[in-house]
């Protein structure tokens, strides 16, 4: 019951536990204290279904969804970009390298879109501004 005890959400580490992430950001959202944002594709596979990382903004999260409700319910929260993208097999290091730059890059682009898209913070009435 402490207000000292906070949570990370993660976008994707309750899809495991066949839990939607808007449904476990609702759940943890009055302890939110900072956002982990990956992206991943899934898609049906023999037996089961695969999820792989992907580069922000190409997977089927509503990554966009979710950083807008993270944002109601705690403003100013931190985010962090999380990437978890598995590389092809048989790259060479120097591909592996521009290849991940390149997957950074247009996440961190693609996050700080949108992040802009969320409309800043404003006081509530009776209550002055910083």
């Amino acid at each position: 019951g402490s207000d000292r005890v906070g949570m990370v959400f993660d976008t994707t580490n309750g899809i495991g536990f066949l839990e939607r992430p808007d449904e476990t950001l609702r759940t943890i959202g009055h302890r939110l204290l900072s956002m982990h944002v990956k992206d991943a594709r899934m898609r049906k596979v023999e037996a089961g279904y695969l999820m792989t990382g992907t580069v922000l903004g190409e997977g089927t999260l509503d990554v966009p969804g979710l950083l807008r409700t993270a944002a109601e319910l705690r403003p100013g929260l931190s985010v962090i970009l999380e990437m978890t993208i598995r590389r092809e097999p048989g790259q060479t290091v120097g591909d592996t390298i521009v290849w991940e730059r390149d997957a950074v890059e247009r996440s961190a682009r693609e996050l700080k879109r949108l992040l802009g898209a969320i409309p800043a913070e404003r006081p509530q009435s009776g209550r002055e501004g910083p």
